[in-house]
C-alpha cells in the first residue's frame, strides 16, 4: 500500500542521513554479512529482494537498516555515543582499529554488538586489533582471505554458533601467521604513516613495560599527539646542516 511504501521511504531516507558520508553499498554489504555470511556485491540487492519479498518484510528491513546504520556509522568513532558507556580499553581498541584500517571487521562488530555484553566486546575488540596487526598490517595478508574469514565469524556470532570471544578467537587465529613467521615479517616491516608508526612504537613500549612491571597501572600518552609521542629522536624528518656528515656516509638515512 501507499502507507507502507511511505514508511519504507522514510526509513531509507533516515538510514542515508545516519550514514552521513559513508557509502550505503558498503553498509548494506556489512549488514548482510553480519547476519547471513559473505556475499558478492553484485548479488546483494537480488538476495535482499528474495529474502525480504513482501511489503511487510520490506518495512521491517528498512526500519532495522535505519537503526543499524547509526551503529555502523559510529563503529570507528572511539569517543562517539556508541562506545561512551564502554570501559576506556574498548575505546582504545576502537581507536586502534580505525587507525590500522579494519574495514573487514565491521560485520564482526555489527554481529557482536547484538549478541555480546560489554565485557565480551572488550575482549573481542582486543582480538580484532591483534588480528589486523599480525595478519594485515605486518603480515600483509590477502584482503580477500580476511574478508572471507570475517564473514564466517560474523555469521557464527549472529547465529549463536560462536558464543564467546574465546570461541571467536579460535576461529580467527587460523589465518594468523605463526610467531616465527610474524617475527620475520616484522623484521622487514616499513611504516611510512607517522600516526601508525607512533601507535606501533608506543604499544611496543607499553607491552615491554607491562612485562617488567606486572600488575602495575601504566600512564599512557595520547598517540595522536605528535608533540607528546615523537618519531624524530633518531633522525629529523628534515635534517639540517649538522647532520650532513652522517647523511654523506649513508644516503639511506634520508631515503
Amino acid at each position: 500500500s501507499g502507507s507502507q511504501e511511505q514508511r519504507i521511504l522514510h526509513y531509507w531516507t533516515q538510514m542515508l542521513t545516519r550514514l552521513g558520508d559513508r557509502k550505503s553499498d558498503d553498509f548494506l554489504k556489512a549488514f548482510w554479512t553480519s547476519r547471513y555470511g559473505r556475499i558478492q556485491r553484485g548479488r546483494l540487492f537480488r538476495e535482499l529482494k528474495m529474502k525480504f519479498g513482501t511489503k511487510q518484510q520490506s518495512v521491517a528491513l528498512a526500519k532495522e537498516l535505519s537503526s543499524v546504520a547509526e551503529t555502523y556509522a559510529n563503529l570507528e568513532i572511539s569517543d562517539g555515543d556508541l562506545w561512551r558507556s564502554y570501559p576506556p580499553a574498548a575505546q582504545e581498541h576502537v581507536s586502534a582499529l580505525s587507525l590500522l584500517g579494519a574495514k573487514q571487521t565491521h560485520p564482526i562488530l555489527l554481529a557482536a554488538l547484538s549478541r555480546f555484553d560489554q565485557g565480551q566486546l572488550v575482549s573481542l575488540l582486543r582480538s580484532l586489533v591483534t588480528l589486523i596487526l599480525r595478519y594485515q598490517l605486518i603480515g600483509r595478508g590477502r584482503t580477500g582471505r580476511l574478508e572471507i574469514e570475517a564473514a564466517r565469524v560474523a555469521e557464527g556470532i549472529y547465529s549463536g554458533r560462536l558464543k564467546s570471544p574465546s570461541a571467536t578467537w579460535e576461529q580467527l587465529r587460523q589465518i594468523i601467521p605463526p610467531d616465527d613467521e610474524f617475527l620475520e615479517d616484522f623484521s622487514k616491516y616499513d611504516e611510512t604513516r607517522p600516526a601508525r608508526a607512533r601507535w606501533l612504537l608506543r604499544d611496543l613500549e607499553i607491552q615491554e613495560w607491562r612485562k617488567k612491571n606486572p600488575g602495575r597501572p601504566i600512564q599512557k600518552m595520547v598517540v595522536t599527539d605528535p608533540e607528546r609521542v615523537n618519531l624524530e629522536h633518531v633522525l629529523p624528518r628534515n635534517p639540517g646542516a649538522s647532520w650532513k656528515p652522517i647523511v654523506d656516509v649513508d644516503a639511506a638515512f634520508v631515503a
